[in-house]
């Protein structure tokens, strides 16, 4: 299932990272909830699930996603050309706020229909 994704750093006291993965629909992101494993919170109204994390982490989401095909968006800058593409998600190439872009493939996990009928 084909997803969009952006990490957010955040340095309040101690370092957070947070990700954001919008799915095409609300089934998709709900079945990507039982192949993400535990920590990931699901925001309904978007299709997004949302995760957050200190370093440890985060490297380990990093490595989990690394198994599957992650694309990182190319920032479209003249003087970048296409180094971003080589950038991992939480890169502070270009801001120390914010990673880049990027496209995630999450495997299925539980269908949909099957976390209906336990519920």
């Amino acid at each position: 299932m084909l997803c969009t994704g952006k990490l957010r750093h955040c340095f309040f006291g101690t370092y957070t990272a947070i990700i954001g993965l919008r799915f095409n629909s609300l089934d998709d992101a709900r079945s990507a909830l039982s192949t993400l494993g535990e920590g990931w919170e699901l925001r309904e109204s978007t299709n997004v699930l949302v995760w957050s994390g200190d370093g440890e982490a985060l490297e380990a989401v990093k490595a989990r996603f690394q198994g599957w095909r992650l694309a990182i968006d190319p920032c479209g800058w003249k003087h970048c050309k296409r180094q971003c593409r080589t950038e991992p998600i939480d890169s502070i190439a270009h801001s120390i706020d914010v990673g880049p872009s990027f496209t995630l493939d999450v495997p299925p996990g539980v269908a949909v229909s099957q976390i209906r009928m336990f519920a």
